[in-house]
């Protein structure tokens, strides 16, 4: 996408300009018809930042993100692996509400597949994390890269010659 083209979304912007922003970038992100997949990391900022009471809604947004693709587009979307301690005590409770809201919506949406980061990084708190406790050093991005790539390689189709190695 030309930078001219770009969307911008300000620091302390409403859920309505949020929304706005994403809802805008994806459908400029496609001019030339559907993705072959989305891959979708959203929501450990939200669990680190809001309360539990701001995410009862969670479901309802994952929905609303997932509305604004093309229908049938496969979303890979990272669960949130266990990261603690962080600074809000309630951190841990809050990516349990955004996990299960994941969890709820792929019940229900095929397009909807779980990367589930929260049982590959188990254990492995701090060593694969900066010292923020929220994003990862080399061998957590490593990690991370690992099991989103085997998570697409699973819904590709194995006699594809475009077949991504992991």
């Amino acid at each position: 996408m030309p930078s001219g083209d770009r969307v911008h979304c300000r620091a302390g912007a409403t859920q309505l300009e949020v929304d706005r922003y994403w809802e805008q970038s994806i459908a400029r992100a496609q001019p030339n018809g559907a993705p072959a997949y989305v891959e979708v990391e959203l929501g450990i900022n939200d669990a680190v930042w809001h309360t539990s009471a701001q995410l009862v809604d969670y479901e309802r947004r994952i929905r609303q993100f997932l509305s604004w693709l093309p229908a049938g587009v496969p979303v890979l979307w990272d669960n949130i692996p266990a990261m603690a301690p962080v600074a809000s005590p309630g951190a841990d409770t809050n990516y349990r509400v955004v996990n299960a809201a994941l969890a709820a919506v792929a019940t229900t949406n095929p397009a909807l597949h779980i990367v589930d980061l929260r049982a590959s990084f188990a254990g492995h708190w701090p060593a694969w994390f900066q010292a923020d406790r929220l994003h990862y050093n080399a061998k957590g991005q490593y990690e991370f890269a690992l099991v989103n790539c085997n998570a697409l390689r699973a819904l590709q189709d194995p006699s594809s010659p475009d077949r991504s190695p992991c």
